[in-house]
């Protein structure tokens, strides 16, 4: 039988699921493993969590690039020091998303993601403190790695 997978999957090992797969990324080969769809059988929930991401995610899109330059730091960094052989390597949005939604988890654990804007982020929403990389990562717990608050100082701002 001949199977023509994704152009991005070079070699998969072992029996589906949880088979080894060697893919192509644009950094290079990575290694993960296959899993199979999982169709949700929360719709309400699922819309829930949408509206949350996607107010994450508007954030993301109107940040200025010196405050993406220094997620682009810290995630280097993530990925040398904390992830290995065998993970993916993070990117600078998905580490953006998980330190916001801890951040929202640790300052209360009923905090409402929808409201997260530019705004309220830069005046210091989810850590009380101004809305940099270093004051983010801090306040969802992720690792310092080794920077101090003026290695990571560009507070997020509004695209005009």
């Amino acid at each position: 039988m001949r199977v023509i997978t994704d152009p991005t999957i070079q070699g998969m090992s072992g029996r589906f699921p949880k088979s080894r797969l060697v893919m192509n990324w644009r950094e290079g080969k990575v290694i993960t493993h296959a899993r199979p769809y999982v169709r949700p059988n929360n719709p309400t929930g699922q819309a829930d969590f949408a509206e949350k991401v996607l107010a994450v995610i508007s954030t993301y899109k109107a940040a200025l690039e010196p405050f993406v330059v220094d997620l682009k730091t810290y995630v280097d960094e993530y990925n040398q020091q904390i992830v290995d052989d065998h993970e993916l390597p993070v990117s600078k949005y998905s580490i953006f998303v998980k330190a916001c939604f801890l951040a929202g988890k640790a300052l209360d654990p009923e905090f409402d993601m929808k409201i997260l804007t530019v705004d309220n982020f830069a005046s210091g929403l989810l850590d009380g403190a101004a809305g940099d990389v270093y004051h983010l990562m801090a306040a969802a717990s992720l690792p310092g790695l080794g920077f101090d608050p003026a290695d990571l100082a560009e507070v997020i701002k509004v695209i005009v």
